[in-house]
Protein backbone atom coordinates (compact mmCIF):
# COMPACT_ATOMS: atom_id res chain seq x y z
CA UNK A 1 0.00 0.00 0.00
CA UNK A 2 1.25 3.46 -0.78
CA UNK A 3 1.25 6.03 1.97
CA UNK A 4 -0.68 9.23 1.37
CA UNK A 5 1.63 11.98 0.12
CA UNK A 6 0.97 14.03 3.26
CA UNK A 7 2.84 11.54 5.44
CA UNK A 8 6.06 12.57 3.72
CA UNK A 9 5.82 15.69 5.90
CA UNK A 10 6.59 13.47 8.92
CA UNK A 11 10.32 12.70 8.51
CA UNK A 12 11.66 9.67 10.28
CA UNK A 13 14.32 9.72 12.97
CA UNK A 14 17.20 7.38 12.17
CA UNK A 15 18.80 5.55 15.08
CA UNK A 16 21.96 3.44 15.11
CA UNK A 17 21.96 0.97 17.99
CA UNK A 18 24.80 1.36 20.47
CA UNK A 19 27.45 -1.31 20.92
CA UNK A 20 30.78 -1.28 22.76
CA UNK A 21 33.48 -1.35 19.99
CA UNK A 22 36.02 -3.42 21.99
CA UNK A 23 33.36 -6.06 22.75
CA UNK A 24 32.36 -6.13 19.07
CA UNK A 25 35.98 -6.52 17.96
CA UNK A 26 36.66 -9.28 20.48
CA UNK A 27 33.55 -11.21 19.44
CA UNK A 28 34.32 -10.85 15.73
CA UNK A 29 37.86 -12.13 16.24
CA UNK A 30 36.84 -15.00 18.51
CA UNK A 31 34.12 -16.27 16.17
CA UNK A 32 35.84 -15.23 12.93
CA UNK A 33 32.81 -13.31 11.71
CA UNK A 34 32.43 -9.90 10.02
CA UNK A 35 32.40 -6.87 12.34
CA UNK A 36 28.88 -5.76 11.31
CA UNK A 37 27.50 -9.20 12.22
CA UNK A 38 29.30 -9.10 15.56
CA UNK A 39 27.79 -5.67 16.18
CA UNK A 40 24.31 -7.04 15.50
CA UNK A 41 24.91 -9.75 18.10
CA UNK A 42 26.22 -7.33 20.71
CA UNK A 43 23.26 -4.96 20.29
CA UNK A 44 21.02 -7.94 21.12
CA UNK A 45 22.86 -8.74 24.31
CA UNK A 46 25.07 -11.58 23.06
CA UNK A 47 28.52 -10.48 24.15
CA UNK A 48 30.38 -13.77 24.68
CA UNK A 49 31.14 -16.63 22.33
CA UNK A 50 29.17 -19.02 24.55
CA UNK A 51 26.07 -16.81 24.45
CA UNK A 52 26.28 -16.53 20.67
CA UNK A 53 26.59 -20.29 20.19
CA UNK A 54 23.54 -20.87 22.39
CA UNK A 55 21.65 -18.27 20.36
CA UNK A 56 22.72 -19.78 17.06
CA UNK A 57 21.89 -23.35 18.11
CA UNK A 58 18.82 -23.40 20.41
CA UNK A 59 18.33 -26.76 22.09
CA UNK A 60 15.32 -28.78 23.21
CA UNK A 61 17.25 -29.46 26.40
CA UNK A 62 16.80 -25.80 27.39
CA UNK A 63 13.02 -26.16 27.63
CA UNK A 64 11.26 -25.99 30.98
CA UNK A 65 9.26 -29.09 31.96
CA UNK A 66 5.48 -28.79 31.46
CA UNK A 67 5.01 -29.48 35.17
CA UNK A 68 6.59 -26.10 35.88
CA UNK A 69 3.06 -24.75 35.38
CA UNK A 70 1.39 -24.88 38.77
CA UNK A 71 -1.81 -26.44 37.41
CA UNK A 72 -0.33 -28.71 34.73
CA UNK A 73 -0.58 -31.95 36.71
CA UNK A 74 -4.24 -31.31 37.53
CA UNK A 75 -5.02 -30.56 33.87
CA UNK A 76 -3.16 -33.61 32.58
CA UNK A 77 -4.75 -36.00 35.10
CA UNK A 78 -8.26 -34.79 34.28
CA UNK A 79 -7.81 -35.03 30.52
CA UNK A 80 -6.28 -38.50 30.76
CA UNK A 81 -9.21 -39.65 32.88
CA UNK A 82 -11.68 -38.18 30.40
CA UNK A 83 -9.90 -39.87 27.49
CA UNK A 84 -9.86 -43.24 29.27
CA UNK A 85 -13.55 -43.01 30.23
CA UNK A 86 -14.65 -41.60 26.84
CA UNK A 87 -16.01 -38.44 28.40
CA UNK A 88 -16.57 -35.73 25.82
CA UNK A 89 -13.80 -33.12 25.64
CA UNK A 90 -14.24 -29.86 23.74
CA UNK A 91 -11.42 -27.52 22.71
CA UNK A 92 -12.62 -23.92 22.41
CA UNK A 93 -10.19 -21.77 20.45
CA UNK A 94 -9.92 -18.29 19.00
CA UNK A 95 -10.34 -17.02 15.45
CA UNK A 96 -6.76 -15.90 14.80
CA UNK A 97 -3.73 -17.95 13.73
CA UNK A 98 -2.67 -18.51 17.33
CA UNK A 99 -6.09 -19.83 18.31
CA UNK A 100 -6.40 -21.90 15.14
CA UNK A 101 -2.99 -23.53 15.56
CA UNK A 102 -3.49 -24.09 19.31
CA UNK A 103 -6.82 -25.79 18.66
CA UNK A 104 -5.36 -27.95 15.90
CA UNK A 105 -2.37 -28.96 17.99
CA UNK A 106 -4.44 -30.02 21.00
CA UNK A 107 -7.10 -31.84 18.97
CA UNK A 108 -4.37 -33.83 17.22
CA UNK A 109 -2.81 -34.83 20.54
CA UNK A 110 -6.18 -35.84 22.02
CA UNK A 111 -7.04 -37.89 18.95
CA UNK A 112 -3.74 -39.74 19.40
CA UNK A 113 -5.03 -40.66 22.86
CA UNK A 114 -8.32 -41.91 21.33
CA UNK A 115 -10.16 -39.24 23.31
CA UNK A 116 -13.72 -38.28 22.42
CA UNK A 117 -12.91 -34.73 21.34
CA UNK A 118 -14.37 -31.98 19.20
CA UNK A 119 -13.67 -28.27 18.85
CA UNK A 120 -15.37 -24.92 18.42
CA UNK A 121 -14.04 -21.65 17.01
CA UNK A 122 -16.15 -18.56 17.79
CA UNK A 123 -17.32 -16.11 15.17
CA UNK A 124 -15.61 -12.75 15.29
CA UNK A 125 -18.90 -11.17 14.24
CA UNK A 126 -21.54 -12.90 16.38
CA UNK A 127 -19.59 -14.26 19.36
CA UNK A 128 -16.76 -11.79 19.74
CA UNK A 129 -13.48 -12.59 21.46
CA UNK A 130 -13.25 -15.28 24.13
CA UNK A 131 -15.51 -17.90 25.56
CA UNK A 132 -18.89 -16.72 26.82
CA UNK A 133 -21.80 -18.17 28.74
CA UNK A 134 -23.69 -19.28 25.58
CA UNK A 135 -20.69 -21.40 24.53
CA UNK A 136 -20.64 -23.08 27.94
CA UNK A 137 -24.39 -23.69 27.83
CA UNK A 138 -24.05 -25.26 24.40
CA UNK A 139 -21.23 -27.47 25.66
CA UNK A 140 -23.44 -28.65 28.52
CA UNK A 141 -26.26 -29.48 26.10
CA UNK A 142 -23.79 -31.46 23.98
CA UNK A 143 -22.66 -33.53 26.94
CA UNK A 144 -19.19 -32.03 27.26
CA UNK A 145 -17.48 -32.90 30.53
CA UNK A 146 -14.09 -31.20 30.01
CA UNK A 147 -13.87 -27.83 28.28
CA UNK A 148 -10.41 -26.59 27.29
CA UNK A 149 -10.16 -22.92 26.29
CA UNK A 150 -7.04 -22.17 24.26
CA UNK A 151 -5.73 -18.67 23.51
CA UNK A 152 -8.58 -17.19 25.56
CA UNK A 153 -10.51 -17.58 28.79
CA UNK A 154 -8.42 -16.04 31.58
CA UNK A 155 -10.91 -13.29 32.40
CA UNK A 156 -14.11 -14.99 31.20
CA UNK A 157 -15.44 -15.07 34.76
CA UNK A 158 -19.09 -15.53 33.83
CA UNK A 159 -18.16 -18.50 31.65
CA UNK A 160 -16.16 -19.98 34.53
CA UNK A 161 -19.17 -19.79 36.81
CA UNK A 162 -21.46 -21.23 34.15
CA UNK A 163 -19.12 -24.19 33.71
CA UNK A 164 -19.06 -24.87 37.43
CA UNK A 165 -22.85 -24.74 37.59
CA UNK A 166 -23.13 -27.13 34.64
CA UNK A 167 -20.70 -29.63 36.17
CA UNK A 168 -18.08 -29.04 33.45
CA UNK A 169 -14.40 -29.07 34.36
CA UNK A 170 -12.81 -26.10 32.62
CA UNK A 171 -9.13 -25.80 31.73
CA UNK A 172 -7.78 -22.48 30.46
CA UNK A 173 -4.63 -22.31 28.29
CA UNK A 174 -4.14 -18.60 27.71
CA UNK A 175 -1.43 -15.97 27.43
CA UNK A 176 -3.43 -12.76 27.57
CA UNK A 177 -3.34 -10.44 30.57
CA UNK A 178 -4.75 -12.28 33.56
CA UNK A 179 -7.14 -10.63 35.98
CA UNK A 180 -6.48 -9.60 39.56
CA UNK A 181 -7.86 -12.81 41.01
CA UNK A 182 -7.49 -16.47 40.17
CA UNK A 183 -10.15 -17.83 37.77
CA UNK A 184 -12.60 -20.32 39.24
CA UNK A 185 -11.58 -23.13 36.90
CA UNK A 186 -10.06 -26.57 37.36
CA UNK A 187 -6.72 -25.50 35.87
CA UNK A 188 -5.34 -22.18 34.67
CA UNK A 189 -2.27 -22.44 32.44
CA UNK A 190 -1.23 -18.86 31.80
CA UNK A 191 2.43 -17.86 32.23
CA UNK A 192 1.36 -14.26 32.85
CA UNK A 193 -0.82 -15.18 35.83
CA UNK A 194 0.66 -14.14 39.16
CA UNK A 195 0.44 -17.68 40.54
CA UNK A 196 1.48 -19.54 37.36
CA UNK A 197 4.99 -20.29 38.68
CA UNK A 198 6.16 -20.76 35.08
CA UNK A 199 9.62 -19.27 34.41
CA UNK A 200 9.03 -18.09 30.82
CA UNK A 201 6.21 -15.53 30.47
CA UNK A 202 6.11 -15.05 26.69
CA UNK A 203 4.54 -18.24 25.31
CA UNK A 204 1.57 -17.68 22.99
CA UNK A 205 -1.64 -19.71 23.12
CA UNK A 206 -0.26 -22.35 20.76
CA UNK A 207 2.90 -22.53 22.87
CA UNK A 208 0.86 -23.28 25.98
CA UNK A 209 -1.24 -25.87 24.14
CA UNK A 210 2.07 -27.40 23.01
CA UNK A 211 3.18 -27.59 26.64
CA UNK A 212 -0.08 -29.30 27.59
CA UNK A 213 0.42 -31.77 24.74
CA UNK A 214 3.85 -32.59 26.17
CA UNK A 215 2.27 -33.17 29.56
CA UNK A 216 -0.10 -35.57 27.82
CA UNK A 217 2.76 -37.55 26.28
CA UNK A 218 3.99 -35.72 23.16
CA UNK A 219 7.75 -35.37 22.80
CA UNK A 220 9.10 -31.78 22.84
CA UNK A 221 9.73 -31.57 19.08
CA UNK A 222 6.36 -33.08 18.12
CA UNK A 223 3.57 -30.76 16.95
CA UNK A 224 5.95 -27.83 16.75
CA UNK A 225 4.91 -27.39 13.10
CA UNK A 226 1.64 -26.01 14.51
CA UNK A 227 3.10 -24.23 17.53
CA UNK A 228 5.40 -22.23 15.23
CA UNK A 229 2.43 -20.88 13.25
CA UNK A 230 0.93 -19.26 16.34
CA UNK A 231 4.29 -18.24 17.78
CA UNK A 232 5.37 -16.29 14.70
CA UNK A 233 1.96 -14.98 13.65
CA UNK A 234 1.03 -13.77 17.14
CA UNK A 235 4.28 -11.80 17.32
CA UNK A 236 5.45 -13.00 20.71
CA UNK A 237 9.15 -12.35 21.38
CA UNK A 238 11.32 -14.93 19.60
CA UNK A 239 13.60 -15.59 22.52
CA UNK A 240 13.87 -18.33 25.11
CA UNK A 241 11.39 -21.14 24.54
CA UNK A 242 9.80 -19.29 21.64
CA UNK A 243 13.11 -19.40 19.78
CA UNK A 244 13.23 -23.17 20.29
CA UNK A 245 9.66 -23.49 18.99
CA UNK A 246 10.49 -21.33 15.99
CA UNK A 247 13.70 -23.16 15.06
CA UNK A 248 12.40 -26.71 15.45
CA UNK A 249 8.89 -25.81 14.29
CA UNK A 250 10.10 -24.44 10.98
CA UNK A 251 12.08 -27.62 10.38
CA UNK A 252 9.02 -29.76 11.15
CA UNK A 253 6.81 -27.50 9.04
CA UNK A 254 9.06 -27.87 6.00
CA UNK A 255 9.31 -31.63 6.50
CA UNK A 256 5.51 -31.89 6.73
CA UNK A 257 5.03 -29.92 3.51
CA UNK A 258 7.65 -32.00 1.69
CA UNK A 259 6.09 -35.30 2.69
CA UNK A 260 2.65 -34.10 1.61
CA UNK A 261 0.82 -33.42 4.88
CA UNK A 262 -2.60 -32.54 3.40
CA UNK A 263 -3.37 -29.34 5.28
CA UNK A 264 0.08 -27.80 5.43
CA UNK A 265 0.95 -28.77 1.85
CA UNK A 266 -2.29 -27.27 0.52
CA UNK A 267 -1.71 -24.09 2.53
CA UNK A 268 1.82 -23.81 1.18
CA UNK A 269 0.49 -24.39 -2.33
CA UNK A 270 -2.02 -21.51 -2.34
CA UNK A 271 0.63 -19.32 -0.69
CA UNK A 272 3.06 -19.90 -3.58
CA UNK A 273 5.54 -21.71 -1.33
CA UNK A 274 5.42 -25.25 -2.67
CA UNK A 275 8.97 -26.41 -3.26
CA UNK A 276 10.51 -23.52 -1.34
CA UNK A 277 12.10 -23.41 2.08
CA UNK A 278 9.52 -21.83 4.41
CA UNK A 279 10.89 -19.31 6.89
CA UNK A 280 9.45 -17.15 9.63
CA UNK A 281 8.69 -14.31 7.22
CA UNK A 282 6.57 -16.65 5.10
CA UNK A 283 4.41 -17.41 8.14
CA UNK A 284 3.97 -13.74 8.91
CA UNK A 285 3.19 -12.59 5.38
CA UNK A 286 1.86 -15.60 3.46
CA UNK A 287 0.67 -18.56 5.53
CA UNK A 288 -0.64 -16.58 8.49
CA UNK A 289 -2.79 -14.10 6.53
CA UNK A 290 -4.51 -16.95 4.71
CA UNK A 291 -5.32 -18.79 7.92
CA UNK A 292 -6.49 -15.51 9.43
CA UNK A 293 -8.59 -14.59 6.41
CA UNK A 294 -11.39 -17.04 7.15
CA UNK A 295 -11.93 -15.59 10.61
CA UNK A 296 -11.70 -12.03 9.37
CA UNK A 297 -14.19 -12.50 6.57
CA UNK A 298 -16.40 -15.47 7.50
CA UNK A 299 -15.76 -18.57 9.64
CA UNK A 300 -12.37 -19.27 11.23
CA UNK A 301 -13.25 -22.94 11.63
CA UNK A 302 -12.04 -23.38 8.05
CA UNK A 303 -8.48 -22.86 9.24
CA UNK A 304 -8.73 -25.73 11.73
CA UNK A 305 -10.54 -27.89 9.16
CA UNK A 306 -7.64 -27.33 6.77
CA UNK A 307 -4.92 -28.23 9.27
CA UNK A 308 -6.85 -31.32 10.43
CA UNK A 309 -7.68 -32.49 6.89
CA UNK A 310 -6.70 -36.10 6.16
CA UNK A 311 -7.10 -36.07 2.37
CA UNK A 312 -5.25 -33.78 -0.01
CA UNK A 313 -8.29 -33.17 -2.23
CA UNK A 314 -10.34 -32.00 0.76
CA UNK A 315 -7.45 -29.82 1.92
CA UNK A 316 -7.05 -28.18 -1.49
CA UNK A 317 -10.73 -27.23 -1.60
CA UNK A 318 -10.52 -25.63 1.84
CA UNK A 319 -7.25 -23.88 0.99
CA UNK A 320 -8.77 -22.45 -2.20
CA UNK A 321 -11.58 -21.00 -0.10
CA UNK A 322 -9.06 -19.42 2.26
CA UNK A 323 -7.27 -17.89 -0.71
CA UNK A 324 -10.54 -16.37 -1.96
CA UNK A 325 -11.21 -14.95 1.51
CA UNK A 326 -7.71 -13.53 1.62
CA UNK A 327 -8.16 -11.77 -1.71
CA UNK A 328 -11.43 -10.25 -0.47
CA UNK A 329 -9.71 -9.19 2.73
CA UNK A 330 -6.96 -7.40 0.82
CA UNK A 331 -9.41 -5.42 -1.30
CA UNK A 332 -11.43 -4.34 1.74
CA UNK A 333 -8.25 -3.53 3.65
CA UNK A 334 -7.00 -1.26 0.85
CA UNK A 335 -10.20 0.81 0.90
CA UNK A 336 -10.21 1.02 4.70
CA UNK A 337 -6.58 2.05 4.80
CA UNK A 338 -7.16 5.09 2.59
CA UNK A 339 -10.10 6.41 4.63
CA UNK A 340 -8.38 5.65 7.94
CA UNK A 341 -5.26 7.54 6.89
CA UNK A 342 -7.35 10.56 5.96
CA UNK A 343 -8.99 10.53 9.39
CA UNK A 344 -5.64 10.01 11.10
CA UNK A 345 -4.04 12.94 9.31
CA UNK A 346 -6.86 15.24 10.44
CA UNK A 347 -6.54 14.02 14.04
CA UNK A 348 -2.76 14.50 14.10
CA UNK A 349 -3.05 18.00 12.65
CA UNK A 350 -5.49 18.77 15.46
CA UNK A 351 -2.88 17.77 18.01
CA UNK A 352 -4.01 14.24 18.88
CA UNK A 353 -1.50 11.99 20.62
CA UNK A 354 -3.93 9.06 20.49
CA UNK A 355 -6.16 8.20 17.52
CA UNK A 356 -9.69 6.82 17.69
CA UNK A 357 -11.01 6.36 14.16
CA UNK A 358 -14.47 5.02 13.33
CA UNK A 359 -16.64 4.40 10.28
CA UNK A 360 -19.89 2.63 9.44
CA UNK A 361 -18.47 1.29 6.15
CA UNK A 362 -15.52 -0.52 7.72
CA UNK A 363 -15.24 -4.28 8.13
CA UNK A 364 -14.66 -5.37 11.73
CA UNK A 365 -12.49 -8.28 10.62
CA UNK A 366 -9.80 -6.01 9.20
CA UNK A 367 -9.61 -3.12 11.69
CA UNK A 368 -6.61 -4.64 13.50
CA UNK A 369 -4.47 -4.88 10.37
CA UNK A 370 -5.21 -1.29 9.38
CA UNK A 371 -4.65 -0.07 12.96
CA UNK A 372 -1.13 -1.52 12.78
CA UNK A 373 -0.44 0.41 9.58
CA UNK A 374 -1.77 3.65 11.07
CA UNK A 375 0.55 3.26 14.08
CA UNK A 376 3.46 2.41 11.78
CA UNK A 377 2.97 5.71 9.91
CA UNK A 378 2.03 8.11 12.71
CA UNK A 379 3.78 6.48 15.70
CA UNK A 380 0.78 7.06 17.99
CA UNK A 381 -1.61 4.63 19.68
CA UNK A 382 -4.53 4.01 17.33
CA UNK A 383 -7.91 2.34 17.76
CA UNK A 384 -10.05 1.66 14.68
CA UNK A 385 -13.74 0.94 15.15
CA UNK A 386 -16.15 -0.60 12.65
CA UNK A 387 -19.73 0.37 13.49
CA UNK A 388 -22.50 -1.98 12.38
CA UNK A 389 -26.06 -1.14 11.36
CA UNK A 390 -27.27 -1.65 14.94
CA UNK A 391 -24.88 0.97 16.24
CA UNK A 392 -22.42 -1.43 17.86
CA UNK A 393 -18.76 -0.67 17.32
CA UNK A 394 -16.14 -3.40 17.23
CA UNK A 395 -12.63 -2.10 17.42
CA UNK A 396 -9.00 -3.10 17.50
CA UNK A 397 -6.11 -1.07 18.82
CA UNK A 398 -2.34 -1.01 18.52
CA UNK A 399 0.05 0.99 20.66
CA UNK A 400 3.58 2.33 20.98
CA UNK A 401 6.07 1.42 23.73
CA UNK A 402 5.37 4.50 25.85
CA UNK A 403 1.64 3.76 26.27
CA UNK A 404 0.07 0.71 27.97
CA UNK A 405 -3.02 0.13 25.86
CA UNK A 406 -4.56 -2.55 28.06
CA UNK A 407 -4.32 -0.42 31.19
CA UNK A 408 -5.65 2.58 29.32
CA UNK A 409 -8.72 0.68 28.19
CA UNK A 410 -9.25 -0.69 31.70
CA UNK A 411 -9.53 2.88 33.01
CA UNK A 412 -12.15 3.61 30.33
CA UNK A 413 -14.07 0.40 30.90
CA UNK A 414 -17.24 2.26 31.90
CA UNK A 415 -17.64 3.26 28.24
CA UNK A 416 -16.96 -0.22 26.84
CA UNK A 417 -19.13 -3.28 26.50
CA UNK A 418 -16.03 -5.48 26.67
CA UNK A 419 -12.31 -5.40 25.97
CA UNK A 420 -9.19 -7.53 26.27
CA UNK A 421 -5.67 -7.89 25.02
CA UNK A 422 -2.10 -6.84 25.78
CA UNK A 423 0.03 -3.80 26.53
CA UNK A 424 0.58 -3.26 22.79
CA UNK A 425 -2.63 -4.63 21.23
CA UNK A 426 -6.24 -4.97 22.29
CA UNK A 427 -9.77 -5.47 21.07
CA UNK A 428 -12.92 -3.76 22.30
CA UNK A 429 -16.66 -3.37 21.79
CA UNK A 430 -18.66 -0.20 22.52
CA UNK A 431 -21.88 1.55 21.55
CA UNK A 432 -21.71 4.16 18.79
CA UNK A 433 -23.06 6.86 21.10
CA UNK A 434 -20.05 6.37 23.40
CA UNK A 435 -17.37 6.77 20.72
CA UNK A 436 -17.11 10.56 20.97
CA UNK A 437 -16.54 10.54 24.73
CA UNK A 438 -14.22 7.56 24.45
CA UNK A 439 -12.18 9.43 21.83
CA UNK A 440 -11.94 12.50 24.04
CA UNK A 441 -10.75 10.59 27.10
CA UNK A 442 -8.40 8.37 25.12
CA UNK A 443 -6.78 11.43 23.57
CA UNK A 444 -6.36 12.95 27.04
CA UNK A 445 -4.72 9.78 28.35
CA UNK A 446 -2.34 9.54 25.43
CA UNK A 447 -1.52 13.23 25.75
CA UNK A 448 -0.43 12.75 29.35
CA UNK A 449 1.70 9.72 28.44
CA UNK A 450 3.21 11.03 25.21
CA UNK A 451 3.33 14.83 25.37
CA UNK A 452 6.87 15.97 24.78
CA UNK A 453 7.94 12.62 23.34
CA UNK A 454 9.51 12.43 19.91
CA UNK A 455 6.71 10.87 17.85
CA UNK A 456 8.51 10.77 14.56
CA UNK A 457 8.60 7.30 13.02
CA UNK A 458 11.89 5.61 13.90
CA UNK A 459 14.24 3.87 11.47
CA UNK A 460 16.52 1.66 13.55
CA UNK A 461 19.77 0.24 12.19
CA UNK A 462 21.89 -2.36 13.94
CA UNK A 463 25.19 -1.57 12.24
CA UNK A 464 26.79 0.32 9.40
CA UNK A 465 27.61 -1.76 6.33
CA UNK A 466 30.21 -1.20 3.63
CA UNK A 467 29.14 -2.80 0.35
CA UNK A 468 32.65 -4.22 0.00
CA UNK A 469 31.93 -6.52 2.95
CA UNK A 470 28.79 -7.97 1.43
CA UNK A 471 28.81 -11.47 -0.06
CA UNK A 472 27.00 -14.78 0.35
CA UNK A 473 29.22 -15.84 3.26
CA UNK A 474 28.22 -12.66 5.11
CA UNK A 475 24.52 -13.46 4.64
CA UNK A 476 25.04 -17.08 5.68
CA UNK A 477 26.58 -16.05 9.00
CA UNK A 478 23.85 -13.49 9.61
CA UNK A 479 21.15 -16.08 8.90
CA UNK A 480 22.39 -18.24 11.77
CA UNK A 481 20.32 -15.91 13.94
CA UNK A 482 17.10 -16.82 12.12
CA UNK A 483 14.20 -17.16 12.50
CA UNK A 484 13.68 -13.46 12.99
CA UNK A 485 10.64 -11.70 14.41
CA UNK A 486 9.53 -9.70 17.45
CA UNK A 487 12.31 -9.67 20.03
CA UNK A 488 14.77 -10.90 17.41
CA UNK A 489 14.19 -8.52 14.53
CA UNK A 490 15.69 -9.07 11.11
CA UNK A 491 19.02 -7.18 11.19
CA UNK A 492 18.89 -3.82 9.46
CA UNK A 493 21.95 -1.99 8.21
CA UNK A 494 22.84 1.61 7.49
CA UNK A 495 24.46 1.90 4.04
CA UNK A 496 25.87 5.40 3.58
CA UNK A 497 26.40 7.64 0.56
CA UNK A 498 25.38 5.39 -2.31
CA UNK A 499 23.94 6.37 -5.67
CA UNK A 500 21.50 4.60 -8.00
CA UNK A 501 23.11 3.45 -11.23
CA UNK A 502 21.04 2.84 -14.30
CA UNK A 503 17.25 2.76 -14.34
CA UNK A 504 15.07 2.98 -11.22
CA UNK A 505 12.19 0.67 -12.14
CA UNK A 506 8.70 0.80 -10.62
CA UNK A 507 7.07 -2.64 -10.59
CA UNK A 508 3.28 -3.07 -10.50
CA UNK A 509 2.93 0.59 -9.47
CA UNK A 510 4.08 -0.40 -5.98
CA UNK A 511 7.62 -1.72 -5.80
CA UNK A 512 11.10 -0.45 -6.65
CA UNK A 513 13.90 -2.32 -8.37
CA UNK A 514 17.25 -0.63 -8.91
CA UNK A 515 21.00 -0.96 -8.51
CA UNK A 516 23.27 1.12 -6.29
CA UNK A 517 26.98 1.82 -6.28
CA UNK A 518 29.28 2.92 -3.45
CA UNK A 519 31.92 5.66 -3.88
CA UNK A 520 34.50 2.85 -4.14
CA UNK A 521 32.67 1.37 -7.12
CA UNK A 522 31.01 -1.74 -5.61
CA UNK A 523 27.45 -2.17 -6.94
CA UNK A 524 24.54 -4.34 -5.82
CA UNK A 525 20.84 -4.86 -6.57
CA UNK A 526 18.11 -3.40 -4.35
CA UNK A 527 14.41 -4.18 -4.00
CA UNK A 528 11.94 -1.95 -2.17
CA UNK A 529 8.50 -3.48 -1.66
CA UNK A 530 5.68 -0.95 -1.43
CA UNK A 531 8.15 1.91 -1.82
CA UNK A 532 7.22 3.26 -5.24
CA UNK A 533 6.68 6.69 -3.69
CA UNK A 534 10.45 6.93 -3.12
CA UNK A 535 11.26 6.68 -6.85
CA UNK A 536 11.52 10.44 -7.23
CA UNK A 537 14.02 10.76 -4.38
CA UNK A 538 16.19 8.04 -5.91
CA UNK A 539 16.09 9.51 -9.39
CA UNK A 540 16.95 13.04 -8.27
CA UNK A 541 19.62 12.46 -5.63
CA UNK A 542 22.47 14.97 -5.65
CA UNK A 543 26.24 14.45 -5.51
CA UNK A 544 26.10 13.57 -1.82
CA UNK A 545 24.16 10.42 -2.65
CA UNK A 546 21.71 8.62 -0.39
CA UNK A 547 21.70 6.69 2.86
CA UNK A 548 19.75 3.44 2.90
CA UNK A 549 18.32 1.40 5.75
CA UNK A 550 18.21 -2.11 4.37
CA UNK A 551 18.25 -5.80 5.13
CA UNK A 552 20.57 -8.18 3.32
CA UNK A 553 19.34 -11.36 1.68
CA UNK A 554 19.97 -13.93 -1.00
CA UNK A 555 17.80 -13.58 -4.09
CA UNK A 556 17.19 -16.75 -6.09
CA UNK A 557 16.04 -16.24 -9.68
CA UNK A 558 16.08 -18.97 -12.31
CA UNK A 559 18.33 -21.05 -10.05
CA UNK A 560 20.84 -18.22 -9.77
CA UNK A 561 21.76 -16.88 -6.34
CA UNK A 562 22.82 -13.29 -5.72
CA UNK A 563 23.08 -10.98 -2.75
CA UNK A 564 20.65 -8.07 -2.70
CA UNK A 565 19.56 -5.31 -0.35
CA UNK A 566 15.95 -5.24 0.81
CA UNK A 567 15.29 -1.52 1.16
CA UNK A 568 13.28 -0.31 4.18
CA UNK A 569 13.99 3.45 4.20
CA UNK A 570 15.94 6.07 2.27
CA UNK A 571 17.11 9.63 2.97
CA UNK A 572 19.59 12.16 1.58
CA UNK A 573 23.10 11.22 2.69
CA UNK A 574 23.91 12.62 6.11
CA UNK A 575 26.90 12.34 8.44
CA UNK A 576 24.47 12.23 11.36
CA UNK A 577 22.51 9.20 12.50
CA UNK A 578 19.28 10.76 13.81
Amino acid sequence: MRRPDSTEAVPARWVLREADPPVVARLAAGLDIPLPVARVLVTRGYTTEEQVREYWDPSLSSLHPPAAFRDMTVAVDRIRKAAACQERIRVYGDYDVDGISATTLLVKQLRRMDALVDYRIPSRFTDGYGIGVPAVQQAAEDGVRVLVAVDNGSVAYKAHSAAREAGIDMIVCDHHQAGDHRPDVLAHLNPKAADAAYPFPDLCGAGIAWKLAQGLGASPDELTQYAVLGTVADMVPLRGENRVIARFGLDRLNQAVQRGDPGLAALAGVSGLQGRRIGGGHIGFQLGPRLNAAGRMEDASAGVELLLAREIDEARIIAAGLEDSNMDRREIQERMYLTAMEQAETEVRNGAYGLVLADRTWHSGVVGIVASKVVETWNRPAILIAVDSAGLGKGSGRSVPLYDLHSGLASLGHLLERFGGHVMAAGLTLREENISEFRRLFREQCGVALKGADLRPIVTCDAELDLAELNEAFVDVLERGAPFGLGNATPQFLVRSVRPVGEVRVLKDRHLKFRIASPEGRSIDCIGFGMADEAGRLQSCDDRGLDLAARVEINVWQNRRSVQLHLKAVRPASPEVG
